[in-house]
């Protein structure tokens, strides 16, 4: 009688072993995150969809992405977002300055955008 508890037991322990690695669905990363389309409009250049990201970043006290899509917005030229920008600018540290030059330099964005963004941040850090 115990050993065919026991018979029982290993059985049920191996089954359910086999059903939970072999006949589970697996799912891959990623294909539950569905797209925002207000991030998709926002990465087109889309001003408006700029300045809602960084609001709901702010409303959501979440500064990093809040000041990423800063960045964004003052990249692509909206002149009120670079001259928060600026101002965040000149607020920083000559070693912050420094390393937010060079994130600049290294970034993805056209070369274009990167040298209008530039020369008026150090055009700023000389005055």
């Amino acid at each position: 009688m115990l050993k065919s508890i026991k018979i029982i037991l290993l059985v049920t322990i191996i089954c359910w072993v086999l059903y939970s690695l072999l006949f589970q669905v697996r799912r891959r990363t990623g294909d539950d995150i569905p797209i925002d389309p207000m991030v998709e409009l926002a990465n087109t250049g889309d001003f408006t969809a700029i300045k809602n990201l960084r609001q709901r970043y702010i409303d959501r006290h979440q500064f990093g992405m809040a000041d990423y899509w800063l960045y964004i917005g003052a990249l692509n030229g909206e002149p009120a977002m670079m001259d928060e920008y600026l101002h965040k600018f000149r607020s920083m540290s000559e070693k912050e300055k420094q390393a937010e030059l060079q994130s600049i330099r290294t970034s993805t964005a056209s070369q274009e955008q990167k040298n209008s963004m530039l020369s008026k941040l150090t055009g700023d850090a000389k005055q």
